[in-house]
């Protein structure tokens, strides 16, 4: 599997589930740091980045090969790969697919998920193809949060929206 590929995954399920923040984006959405004051106030550094995050429900477990096709009011990406996993994933754009259990068995494996790494769009439509046949699609209008995990004085602010997909 690309390494970038996965790490881009891990790192985006990193930000969006648990609000880390991988060490090279320090600068990119901080303003505060542990034990530093902004108008008086500790802060902390607590991380968080701006997307959109999906989980399907249930997660994709059939072999075959997939292809994620991402449309943002107007703009395309797609991802693409086989499932049980054999490095061959791909993603161009704005799309990341999670990609669970890559170094389990292929019983083990799934795609429970994906990541838009942007904010500035009012609808996300998704389509999931395997062997050339429509598995499922959705479009979604993203109900954006803005949030400060360190609170409004100390930075950063990011904004995000998450859905569960269902499908048969």
């Amino acid at each position: 599997m690309n390494h970038h590929i996965v790490t881009l995954a891990i790192q985006a399920s990193c930000m969006l589930f648990l609000g880390c923040r991988p060490p090279e984006d320090d600068a990119a959405k901080e303003t505060g740091s542990a034990g530093s004051t902004s108008d008086g106030i500790g802060c902390t550094e607590i991380g968080c980045a701006d997307g959109f995050s999906g989980q399907f429900a249930p997660a994709f477990t059939a072999a075959g090969a997939y292809v994620f096709t991402l449309d943002l009011d107007g703009a395309g990406s797609t991802c693409a790969g086989t499932l049980p996993f054999n490095d061959d994933f791909s993603c161009d754009g704005a799309l990341g697919v999670t990609l669970s259990g890559t170094a389990l068995p292929p019983s083990d494996q799934s795609l429970p998920g994906f990541q838009v790494m942007q904010t500035d769009f009012a609808t996300l439509q998704l389509t999931v193809t395997r062997d050339g046949t429509e598995e499922a699609s959705w479009t979604v209008t993203p109900e954006w949060e803005t949030y400060a995990p360190n609170g409004p004085e100390c930075g950063p602010v990011c904004t995000s929206a998450g859905a569960e997909l269902s499908w048969p």
